[in-house]
């Protein structure tokens, strides 16, 4: 298999990631897996509302790939094969994430395209959004984000459709494609300045927009109660979950979450790939604050405790611009430091990680409905 083949690349790429999530999560590959939310938003009302469901909003905004989910089990299998099902499904869609972002990648070197589609699953995490159609939409931002440059910055001779479909169904999963408008419209405007490169692959950029204007009109009709700004020391923490945090324990002092920072930063900027960077870590604040403003009472986001999700895009994003930094380094001499860098954060990712089980999920079934419990407690019951 050459790895330089686009495709030979994309099915090792699947391969490997489907192994690293085997090895991280074997338990729940293999016995099954439902998560709180699974329960009482995504198997209820998909056997209540049926395709309805599509439509009915959680948490402000439409989660459309885990109701697709829902909705084929509940039209084609058993409740009792639901916990397998599920993990399967977020199995194949996370490996094929990974592996489309490899495939898509074409403007780097076959190995640096690889690594960077493998990072979905290599990046630090407490295994809260690992195999969870509750979670699935973090575990897909990445392959939304390459799709999105894909259009506006890549080859166009390629087929819309099957993306521009690809792209309306991320869009309509959560609230993400709302969140990367400004930066989408930023790229459009960069990518019209510099029209010799090519022509943006409209197709996909109208259907990204009309999706997001769907789930923006969702989102107004539907406003979450505002938790307010909590009175936190907001640099220090922010420097602790997105830096100190990343270290392997031994190194993980104020000190060192600092000197990280300016390290990580200071490469990343003297790279050519600075504005991807200036991008990446815009977003990855904004997610991290949102985490923060969000929880109630206030604490202390980390990658491996309470509100893992909102700091588990910025570990991707980190391993993507430290590896461009190494393709298209300002001052070559930089290049064995990003490798350090990347290094220490898959250090962090091996020594913490812990995609543990919880609490076993439970399906009881009677004459006239199914008992289904699931972790952390949460319970419903779904007529037969």
């Amino acid at each position: 298999m050459k790895i330089s083949d686009h495709r030979a690349r994309a099915a090792l790429v699947f391969l490997l990631a489907f192994l690293i999530i085997w090895s991280r999560a074997t338990i729940r590959l293999e016995q099954g897996f439902l998560w709180a939310e699974d329960a009482p938003i995504f198997i209820l009302q998909a056997h209540q509302l049926g395709l309805r469901a599509m439509l009915t909003n959680y948490a402000g905004y439409l989660h459309l790939i885990p109701r697709l989910i829902a909705e084929t089990q509940r039209a084609i299998l058993p409740l009792s094969s639901t916990p397998y099902f599920f993990v399967w499904c977020c199995a194949a869609l996370t490996s094929g994430a990974c592996a489309y972002i490899a495939f898509a990648l074409r403007q780097v070197t076959p190995v640096t395209a690889a690594f960077m589609g493998l990072a979905p699953v290599l990046a630090p995490q407490n295994g809260e959004v690992l195999l969870s159609i509750t979670y699935l939409q973090w575990v897909l931002l990445p392959a939304l984000l390459v799709l999105l440059w894909e259009a506006i910055f890549g080859d166009q001779d390629r087929r819309p459709l099957p993306r521009a479909i690809a792209v309306g169904l991320l869009a309509l999963t959560g609230p993400f494609g709302v969140l990367l408008v400004p930066a989408v419209a930023i790229a459009i405007a960069l990518r019209r300045l510099r029209p010799r490169g090519g022509s943006i692959n409209w197709p996909i950029v109208v259907t990204y927009f009309v999706a997001v204007a769907v789930q923006t009109l969702v989102m107004l009709r539907n406003p979450q109660d505002p938790k307010g700004v909590h009175d936190v020391p907001w640099l220090t923490w922010m420097i602790q979950a997105m830096f100190t945090d990343y270290l392997p324990s031994v190194l993980a002092t104020t000190a060192s979450g600092c000197l990280f920072a300016v390290l990580l930063i200071g490469v990343c900027v003297l790279s050519r790939a600075r504005l991807v960077f200036a991008c990446l870590f815009c977003f990855g604040v904004l997610l991290w604050g949102l985490g923060v403003t969000r929880v109630v009472p206030p604490v202390q986001i980390a990658w491996y405790g309470t509100g893992a999700r909102y700091v588990y895009p910025w570990g991707i994003f980190m391993l993507w611009t430290l590896t461009l930094s190494i393709v298209n380094p300002g001052i070559k001499s930089l290049k064995p430091l990003a490798a350090v860098l990347i290094f220490l954060i898959l250090l962090a990712s091996g020594e913490r990680f812990e995609a543990q089980l919880l609490q076993k999920w439970e399906i009881l079934s009677s004459a006239t409905s199914y008992h289904v419990t699931v972790p952390p407690g949460w319970s419903i019951d779904v007529a037969r």
